[in-house]
């Protein structure tokens, strides 16, 4: 479950900002944000090669 911090703020509305290439690392925990930006940067390398 998660921290009542973040109870409020929706995991989609997350992705999208990391997507974005914006800071999500006081909304959610480092190996999370480590992953969104590992998965941002390999959709933005896709977009490149398409």
């Amino acid at each position: 479950m998660a921290s009542e911090n973040y109870v409020f703020l929706s995991s989609s509305m997350v992705k999208e900002i990391a997507m974005l290439g914006g800071n999500v690392s006081k909304l959610v925990p480092k190996p999370v944000e480590k992953l969104l930006k590992k998965r941002a940067k390999g959709i933005k390398q896709q977009h490149l090669k398409d």
